[in-house]
């Protein structure tokens, strides 16, 4: 399955993207959480480690693709070159108003600004949706001013707050919300 529009396809990722999606995950961790996560944290972002979960995620036995509510959908450049990923499933903790979720959204900074990002998530919603999940949820840090902007401007509705901890500091998390 692929969705196409000037030369840049949305497609559903196989393993061999593996490598691709890792180093988006990486780029974007970099220049998105630098001040907000712990340098220390984002040095030590390993693309060989990265990788290797990617892949082991998107084999086709892996308990990620044997049920066949998660889902990842990559944005490829015309040049075949992975510059964004969405992923999402069931709502992960339990929480009773949401049924879907969006797990990571990332695009890569060149690629920002150009409706990609809406394309990306907009495919998200097509997919849970389709699964039967009609309330979205989606989470993040809080600091993340930009994300956050981008999902108000999307319809998204801030409903829930969270604090995590992650490499020993605690990270705030807005919840925004889709019915």
């Amino acid at each position: 399955m692929t969705s196409e529009n000037a030369g840049m396809i949305l497609r559903q990722a196989n393993q061999a993207d593996a490598r691709g999606i890792a180093q988006v995950h990486i780029d974007s961790w970099l220049s998105t959480y630098r001040g907000i996560l712990a340098d220390q944290l984002l040095d030590q972002l390993s693309l060989a480690e990265r990788t290797e979960n990617w892949a082991k995620w998107l084999e086709p036995s892996s308990p990620e693709q044997t049920q066949p509510s998660n889902w990842v959908w990559v944005a490829e450049s015309p040049t075949g070159q992975i510059v964004g990923f969405v992923c999402g499933g069931p709502e992960r903790t339990g929480l009773p108003d949401f049924q879907g979720e969006i797990y990571a959204l990332y695009l890569l900074d060149a690629w920002q600004g150009q409706g990609w990002g809406k394309r990306l998530l907009f495919k998200g919603f097509d997919l849970l949706r389709a699964q039967g999940y009609s309330a979205i949820l989606v989470w993040v840090a809080s600091r993340n001013q930009k994300a956050c902007g981008f999902y108000a401007s999307q319809g998204g509705k801030v409903c829930l707050q969270r604090s995590l901890e992650m490499a020993g500091q605690v990270v705030e998390e807005t919840g925004y919300g889709w019915f």
